[in-house]
């Protein structure tokens, strides 16, 4: 053991905060030699969520199926947006529901493509075409009840307004 203050700073790296730990009483150690190379001494850093980690990782330890159910139905999905996509973090943003609001898009882009995915370019592109359909005929029905004198013609699934 040493005698000796020690001094703390937090320090910030690769987006990471850092504890620093340092203490001038390595200068005079007599096994200095065994612990550092350094000139000023040994410098410990601990990262600021170091605990929470170790907490995570007792928890993940305790319930192992648990876990494997949490990858196998979360992990996948972020770990697609934030590498493959390179959303690892949301801009600042004023306020949560803004925040909220591009986390909204970027998980509604993800379901799409998964979608299409399990579907198949061809039964997507049916979809699509059954969406665009009822929109034509929503938008159809929707001018009819603004404008009653208004005629509506169906011609082979094109709703046209005259």
């Amino acid at each position: 053991m040493f005698s000796g203050s020690i001094a703390m700073a937090i320090c910030e790296s690769n987006e990471s905060r850092f504890k620093q730990y340092k203490t001038k009483a390595c200068k005079g150690c007599p096994v200095r030699e065994l612990c550092t190379t350094a000139k000023n001494g040994r410098v410990l850093a601990r990262n600021i969520y170091t605990s929470v980690y170790q907490e995570n990782k007792r928890n993940m330890e305790a319930d192992p199926e648990l876990y494997r159910q949490r990858q196998a139905i979360v992990e996948h999905p972020f770990g697609t947006i934030k590498r493959q996509w390179g959303f690892d973090h949301i801009l600042p943003k004023k306020g949560r529901k803004r925040a909220s609001a591009d986390v909204g898009l970027i998980f509604t882009a993800y379901n799409l493509k998964r979608i299409l995915n399990l579907l198949g370019k061809k039964a997507w592109n049916s979809l699509l075409e059954t969406i665009s359909l009822c929109n034509f005929a929503f938008i159809a029905a929707h001018r009819m009840i603004l404008k009653p004198h208004t005629l509506f013609k169906c011609q082979q699934h094109l709703c046209v307004i005259l």
